[in-house]
């Protein structure tokens, strides 16, 4: 019996090993165009805004999961907060005045509906 569950939890191990050996490239594109998605829902993107974002957001992703392989917490801390500012620049530099206040809207409504959620649990 114990060497069914030692196996078991061994198939697990590497499953998760292969899996996170995925290059970083292809999970932060994933994760890219996951965000422009959901950011096309609130606000209308251009096709040059999508593609741009969607390359932007690419490099935030991947640097996210590099910082996260950083053992100091605060290097990872700090790694992470330069990637995000980055993206927040150039998302900044690409949308336009009505689109900024749309997302900045829709977030704040969002975080609204999130925090009353937790209030009633």
């Amino acid at each position: 019996m114990k060497m069914k569950q030692f196996t078991g939890l061994l198939v697990i191990v590497l499953a998760c090993i292969l899996m996170s050996a995925a290059p970083l490239s292809t999970n932060g594109k994933k994760s890219a165009k996951n965000y422009v998605k959901k950011l096309s829902n609130d606000v209308q993107l251009t096709d040059s805004q999508a593609v741009a974002i969607e390359q932007y957001a690419a490099e935030y992703f991947t640097e996210n999961v590099n910082a996260n392989a950083a053992k100091d917490k605060k290097v990872r801390f700090s790694q992470k907060k330069v990637a995000y500012t980055l993206l927040k620049t150039r998302m900044d530099s690409m949308l336009t005045p009505q689109q900024k206040e749309l997302l900045n809207t829709k977030t704040e409504s969002r975080k609204a509906e999130a925090l009353s959620k937790i209030k009633t649990n």
